[in-house]
């Protein structure tokens, strides 16, 4: 379960990053593991997909804030916006790490 836990703990790794780190190290996880065990190759994929799913609404908060920004009328909007994508990346890392403690204590964790 060390590596489940590894796998979603990685979300910290894009945290201090700011990168796809945290998808490239569950994806290494999940090629080691698909063979070996399917728990863990499990836990890997549930980690990517949770990853690549807020990289995602990160980056289209990001566009929605640039179209927004761009009408005046829709300046309050984009400030809402904007503490969104500031507050992702936090809600992020603690569920991920959350996942993280469940998964190395024997959790078949889903999300």
């Amino acid at each position: 379960m060390n590596a489940a836990a590894l796998a979603h703990g990685s979300v910290l790794l894009g945290f201090i990053t700011g990168g796809l780190a945290r998808v490239a190290t569950a994806f290494i996880l999940w090629l080691i593991y698909d063979d070996k065990s399917n728990c863990v190759a499990f836990q890997a994929l549930q980690a990517i997909a949770f990853q690549l799913l807020l990289t995602v609404a990160t980056v289209l908060v990001g566009l929605a804030i640039v179209v927004s920004a761009l009408t005046i009328c829709l300046i309050p909007l984009a400030l809402i916006l904007l503490l969104g994508v500031i507050a992702l990346p936090f809600a992020q890392l603690l569920y991920g790490l959350y996942t993280a403690y469940e998964t190395y204590h024997g959790a078949d964790f889903v999300y």
